[in-house]
């Protein structure tokens, strides 16, 4: 691993013009790494170049993750996939996407068209020599690539960003939790429980935006200037001021719903669906330091965007000169609107904001037609379309998708005459939330970038860093301003009675420029006091949360380097346990009374004195200190005790995971905290439902107990060999929807698991200038020859990732120049 300054590379006095081109040919240059300098005169031409060289890398896979954001995978890998590709279909409208492209910009179509015609241009060549060119997983399936489009540029994003991270929502689910506790433990108690499960304001979250530097009551205004509802359908061109309806069980017409009906409907939808949100598939770090808190810099950058770990990588490194741009950075999946990068005035990033976009509205269907559903007392048609997915191999299957003037119905309970339809903030702004990016590439100081941003609507956090050491944070998004008595977690009567009032000011998103505490620190934690938690039962902000690792790890010194920037959160919170800080005092406490020869204050003295770290330093395959072992199964043991004892099944289910790495089913984006530890965390603070039942030491203990009885069972009586398998990361084969994106062959896997980015980009400025590094494994290229063979960007990445290291990411003419190993020039009419 590099240990000296980065800052010592600087190369001085580089020139920041890009290259001459001329238009109508684009040139790319690569370096050793495969990325590519893509330069061009016009709009048009320099995205042609992006598109060309993207399908160079990545045909198969961004074919892939087109198939699968538009949900015509079937078409190519048969019928396993019709039932994925009919939800994706029934849950975005196409004609509202085509008509956003239609009305976009002229600029903003030339990116569109220019991407496409340089994919296609590709595409061209490869049926030319499809002996040569031809990726191999298209002959494995049995199919070719077909020619692109603006719609299809413009969905990779859509699906993949708003319809993935901007579309969590689990109130079905929560409503069925909530019932079943009702049943099991009455309603006051239930209610007590659900409140602290889903807890919506758990006071003492860590926040990145220090107390005082941001005031929430701006959201509680009264003469609030709401933003008018994009997206809307039949009945919603005039907001309705209707008194509000009661939330959840009661309908428009104040006829209370039978509790034991609404349980039945949330369970036989759950069981139709599952809980969708198990798998903590959205997380990211970042960090940035401003002048106070450096030593040799006046800025530092550094994002870990946690998408999971795919071949290809998830993200792609790309660097954009000419025709008004220039930026070099990387971004998920080719993206034309780069989200980690920099263009030597400012740097930006990104992580999951975890805001609540997405509402369930209860639908009361007409029992004498079902494409009919209640608005205002009256009986109106829901909007319809006919599709057909081809199957490969298979008859074509023909269905109708419906939406309401909520949105896409995603459920039906056709016994009650129920539907739920999902209604999106940022529906009728994907195009727009696509281009901020585009802007903010452009942008040149802090207004600027919270001026491009204002038109993203999805909520992601956005960064800043600039040349003059300024930073600054924005928690990004678009956020309903929702009906007196709107219950968050439950779906909702969509009668007319709850409808959203409009969309809240930008200004009343939490930002802040230059904090108080010279740093912005973010693990999708709790952007700011006073703001409100996500709805997902998985999710939550509760004070026990992973972000006060990396806020410990910066508050140990005064000020750091900048290769000390990446060591810290690269070399020490990426294998830090998060749930040993929050629970090992409390264990200590437990056992504090304890003679010194029972063995639970031993193991309560152990891991006292353990680094919470988990690593391997010796390679053996276990982790190095038994102490790993100890803090994973007291944990694991002590939810699964509490929540099996307190919970119905199979909601103990959904509470007792600790989120650690498993060694036999890699998976997921990384190490959180659950939201079942952070309510025992919770209530180990004497705050919210007691879970523990009045006796935290005792549960402690017990757990403890049990503990050292599991691990001598597995290991044997001496503690010292008690060093567990190390979790590993994969490589999947299957993209972010869990299709296949490459050959099953091709997984491979990293020797230890480590709680970072998918990858991991730094952006250095300094009185010198500015210089950014990254490591985007397992390489920049996941082109197959048609033999097999792979060429040597395929997974140069992974070892440099494995080793904690870095490469440079080149910006100016004369540095692209100097560390070019290839150059081509491509004709664009």
């Amino acid at each position: 691993m590099q240990t000296g300054n980065v800052l010592a590379a600087l190369l001085l006095g580089a020139a920041l013009s890009p290259m001459p081109a001329v238009a109508g040919e684009v040139t790319i240059k690569r370096d050793q790494w495969g990325m590519p300098h893509v330069y061009g005169y016009t709009v048009h031409d320099l995205f042609f170049g992006y598109g060309y060289a993207v399908a160079q890398d990545r045909l198969y896979s961004m074919d892939m993750a087109r198939r699968s954001a538009t949900g015509h995978v079937a078409a190519a890998l048969g019928s396993e996939f019709v039932d994925y590709d009919r939800k994706i279909r029934s849950e975005y409208w196409p004609a509202s996407i085509q008509q956003q492209i239609d009305a976009a910009a002229p600029q903003e179509r030339e990116i569109l068209s220019g991407y496409a015609a340089g994919m296609n241009a590709w595409i061209d060549k490869v049926q030319a020599e499809p002996d040569r060119l031809m990726p191999q997983e298209y002959t494995v399936n049995g199919f070719e690539p077909e020619e692109w489009t603006e719609f299809d540029v413009a969905m990779v994003f859509i699906g993949s960003m708003l319809n993935r991270f901007g579309d969590y929502n689990t109130e079905i689910e929560n409503a069925a939790l909530l019932d079943a506790l009702i049943d099991a433990h009455g309603e006051e108690t239930a209610q007590a429980m659900f409140d602290t499960l889903l807890s919506v304001d758990a006071e003492g979250a860590p926040t990145t935006i220090p107390a005082g530097d941001w005031d929430p009551s701006q959201r509680d205004r009264t003469n609030l200037d709401l933003r008018p509802i994009k997206g809307a359908s039949i009945s919603d061109e005039v907001l309705r001021q209707i008194a509000p309806v009661p939330p959840t069980l009661v309908a428009a017409d104040g006829t209370t719903i039978p509790r034991a009906r609404w349980r039945d409907e949330s369970l036989r939808l759950m069981a139709a669906h599952g809980p969708a949100g198990l798998r903590l598939e959205a997380a990211s770090n970042l960090a940035i330091l401003g002048p106070e808190k450096l030593d040799g810099a006046r800025a530092v950058l550094l994002n870990g965007p946690q998408f999971n770990w795919f071949r290809p990588a998830y993200t792609y490194s790309i660097a954009l000169h000419g025709a008004g741009f220039d930026v070099a950075g990387n971004t998920a999946l080719g993206y034309p609107g780069i989200m980690f990068a920099h263009n030597g005035k400012i740097a930006w990033g990104s992580t999951w904001a975890a805001g609540d976009q997405v509402d369930i509205f209860r639908e009361t269907v007409n029992p004498e037609n079902p494409e009919q559903y209640r608005r205002d007392g009256e009986w109106v048609d829901m909007e319809s379309r006919e599709e057909t997915i081809e199957v490969a191999g298979g008859e074509p299957v023909t269905f109708t998708a419906y939406r309401t003037v909520h949105g896409p119905v995603i459920a039906r309970d056709q016994d009650q005459h129920t539907a739920f339809a999902k209604k999106r903030a940022w529906s009728g702004a994907e195009l727009g939330t696509l281009f901020s990016w585009v802007e903010l590439m452009k942008a040149q100081d802090y207004d600027g970038f919270l001026a491009a941003l204002e038109r993203s609507a999805v909520n992601v956090n956005s960064y800043f860093a600039d040349a003059d050491g300024n930073i600054g944070y924005l928690f990004g998004g678009y956020y309903p301003k929702r009906a007196e008595g709107h219950d968050t977690r439950l779906p909702v009567s969509g009668e007319g009675g709850m409808d959203w009032q409009g969309i809240m000011p930008f200004e009343t998103n939490p930002h802040v420029k230059n904090p108080s505490n010279h740093m912005v620190l973010n693990w999708n934690n709790r952007p700011a006091e006073g703001f409100p938690s996500p709805d997902e039962h998985w999710y939550g902000w509760m004070p026990a949360d992973r972000v006060t690792v990396m806020f410990d790890a910066f508050d140990k010194k005064q000020s750091f380097t900048a290769q000390e920037v990446w060591d810290t959160m690269v070399g020490e919170v990426a294998f830090e346990d998060v749930n040993a800080g929050p629970f090992i005092p409390f264990i200590t406490e437990a056992a504090a009374d304890l003679p010194s020869g029972d063995r639970r204050r031993q193991l309560a003295d152990r891991l006292a004195e353990w680094d919470r770290m988990r690593r391997d330093d010796d390679g053996d395959g276990r982790y190095d200190a038994p102490e790993v072992a100890i803090m994973e199964t007291w944990l694991e043991t002590l939810l699964t005790q509490i929540y099996s004892r307190e919970l119905p099944e199979p909601y103990g289910d959904w509470f007792s995971s600790a989120g650690y790495p498993d060694p036999d089913a890699p998976g997921g984006s990384g190490q959180n905290i659950g939201v079942g530890a952070k309510v025992l965390h919770y209530n180990l603070l004497g705050q919210g439902y007691d879970f523990l039942g009045g006796n935290p030491h005792e549960s402690i203990l017990a757990a403890l107990d049990q503990t050292a009885e599991t691990l001598t069972g597995k290991y044997g009586d001496d503690p010292e060999g008690w060093l567990s398998p190390v979790g590993v990361i994969r490589y999947s084969h299957e993209n972010f929807r869990g299709i296949p994106q490459t050959l099953s062959e091709r997984e491979s896997d990293t020797a230890i698991a480590m709680n970072r980015g998918t990858e991991n980009n730094m952006v250095v400025f300094s009185e010198d200038g500015v210089m950014s590094f990254e490591v985007v494994p397992p390489g920049q290229s996941g082109f197959i020859a048609p033999d097999g063979s792979v060429g040597e960007t395929y997974d140069d990445q992974a070892a440099l990732y494995e080793d904690l290291d870095h490469k440079r990411v080149w910006f100016t003419a004369a540095e692209v120049e100097e560390n070019a190993v290839s150059t081509e020039v491509v004709e664009t009419e």
